[in-house]
């Protein structure tokens, strides 16, 4: 079967920084443009002006970076996580525990995660930065958790709110 591959966030999450940054910045660059010679009510655009610019590039460096090239790999083997130094590898023998955990509004659905691993955990909560060896993590997806319903046979958890 072919491999799939999701980012460990929703892409609209680290594409809506980008493009938030990217804005601010294209404004600031009009308005650096627009009063670069000054008027008689601004007083003239100087290089320092563009420091916030420089400063906004290199966040969306960090979002590419640090959100955007986490990803999780579905295939025929097992589940791969993947990012800049890090690699893990949990084939679908090894796979004892798959938990859907809650959103912020303790519901199941938009915003939860799902949890792979090789031992059970009591979480009701987690994120994205939690993967590490024998325990995989990425935001719920209706694909992937099909995918995994194909090749993991046990009971998939679905967290409980807590009160």
């Amino acid at each position: 079967m072919k491999r799939k591959r999701y980012t460990s966030l929703y892409l609209s999450e680290s594409l809506f920084l980008i493009l938030f940054f990217a804005a601010i910045i294209t404004v600031q660059i009009i308005f650096y443009i627009r009063y670069i010679d000054g008027t008689d009510k601004v007083r003239p655009s100087t290089p320092g002006d563009l420091l916030p610019s420089a400063i906004l590039l290199i966040l969306i460096v960090f979002v590419v970076l640090y959100m955007l090239c986490r990803f999780v790999c579905f295939d025929d083997k097992g589940v791969y996580y993947k990012h800049l130094k890090k690699s893990y590898f949990i084939p679908w023998e090894d796979v004892r525990y798959v938990k859907i955990t809650l959103n912020a509004n303790d519901k199941v659905g938009f915003g939860s995660y799902i949890v792979i691993a090789t031992d059970q955990y009591a979480l009701q909560y987690t994120d994205f930065r939690a993967s590490r060896e024998n325990f995989i993590v990425l935001r719920y997806r209706i694909s992937a958790l099909d995918f995994i319903k194909k090749h993991y046979n046990g009971e998939i958890i679905r967290a409980g709110s807590v009160r």
